[in-house]
């Protein structure tokens, strides 16, 4: 899948309204969490609103 693609599909994901794990849409997309975090930092950086957070780790659900 093409970056913008991915951009794209991750927009379209979060105005959902719901809560999205970054391992969930990763496996999703066929990608790495990291990936997913670099994508989230270009839709904040591109000024994409969204209410998506990071979690720390150790506040996560295994």
């Amino acid at each position: 899948m093409k970056r913008s693609d991915r951009l794209y599909a991750l927009m379209q994901r979060l105005k959902d309204g719901r809560l999205h794990t970054a391992e969930a849409m990763a496996q999703d997309l066929g990608v790495s969490v990291r990936t997913i975090y670099r994508d989230m930092d270009t839709l904040a950086a591109s000024a994409y609103r969204s209410r998506a957070r990071a979690v720390p780790a150790t506040l996560r659900r295994k």
